[in-house]
């Protein structure tokens, strides 16, 4: 049997800004889907994995600095990914673990005059 369970949280800090947390995880033995390599001309069957038990989880925070007050168009983007070997969901099945660590921002630092 194969099952799997999830979280996903949401919180709004502002009208652009928020906090997101996702968790999933999967136990028995992977999905057997099908996926092609070379733009759908061959088709190979992946097979399901052995049992096993695997976890990926996923953070997000995005703070608008016009949210905090600032009246300069800005922005701060943080993310971290973190997916166990062996986490299969309907769509894939991955072998070794992956860590995905990201930081975005776009801030306006001063006016310039003419």
């Amino acid at each position: 049997p194969q099952s799997n369970r999830g979280v996903d949280l949401h919180y709004t800090l502002g009208a652009n800004s928020a906090l997101v947390l996702e968790h999933a995880r999967s136990d028995g033995p992977g999905f057997a889907f099908n996926s092609s390599l070379n733009g759908g001309l061959d088709i190979a069957l992946n097979s399901a994995t052995q049992s096993t038990t695997a976890a990926a989880t996923r953070a997000e925070a995005t703070i608008d600095l016009a949210d905090l007050g600032r009246h300069k168009p800005g922005f701060v983007n943080l993310s971290y990914g973190k997916t166990g070997a062996g986490f299969a969901a309907p769509t894939q099945k991955l072998d070794t673990g992956q860590t995905a660590k990201e930081l975005n921002s776009e801030i306006e630092i001063s006016d310039r005059h003419s």
